[in-house]
């Protein structure tokens, strides 16, 4: 079955937008580019979208779907699953210039930054399911720190991102899961409060 109309111009204008960003990046979109490469027209992009954040966020968003939740029962199994679903996508050349050109474009555009960390909170939830599971188990303490435990595990990825890109595909998943898991676990084993 054919899908709607407007379901399909938004998939037009979607795929026309990350197709600018990963070409030109985030200063190269326009409704009017948009509009010429989509063939969608104008007035239907204003419908679907009232700025050109909305358009660029979730164009993005659509590159770079979350995967899947892993519920393995472990831990260490549930981290080296969602890594091993993730690195392609750190390691991706034309992804990679994408999202730091995003970053950088929402640290000077305000109501890009405040999408923006929406859309990373939204993506964080996996990571919480993982963590929520673990303290469920046992293998995390019950007060862990969020925030923290993100740190941890998003820290390996952006730095070689940023300093090293060349070296993503290289990062050795199970070692830095196993670190991972004796940081947030090191202040329990040693009879210390879990949170700072």
């Amino acid at each position: 079955m054919a899908r709607p109309r407007s379901d399909a111009a938004r998939d037009k204008m979607l795929g026309a937008t990350a197709e600018i960003v990963l070409a030109d990046g985030v200063n190269a979109v326009t409704f009017e580019e948009v509009a010429r490469r989509s063939g969608v027209a104008k007035t239907t992009i204003y419908r679907h979208f009232e700025t050109k954040n909305q358009l660029l966020l979730e164009a993005l968003d659509g590159q770079t779907m979350v995967p899947p939740v892993p519920d393995t029962g472990n831990l260490r199994a549930d981290l080296l699953d969602f890594f091993t679903t993730i690195q392609p996508l750190f390691a991706n050349e034309q992804l990679r210039a994408a999202t730091l050109d995003l970053m950088a474009a929402a640290a000077r555009d305000n109501e890009l930054g405040i999408l923006h960390r929406h859309t990373v909170r939204d993506r964080t939830k996996a990571m919480q399911t993982i963590f929520t599971r673990a303290q469920a188990r046992g293998e995390l303490p019950a007060d862990l720190d969020y925030l923290d435990a993100f740190d941890f595990l998003e820290g390996p990825f952006f730095v070689r991102t940023l300093l090293y890109p060349e070296k993503v595909v290289e990062l050795n998943l199970e070692r830095t899961v196993d670190r991972i898991i004796a940081a947030l676990t090191a202040e329990t084993r040693q009879g210390l409060p879990a949170t700072r």
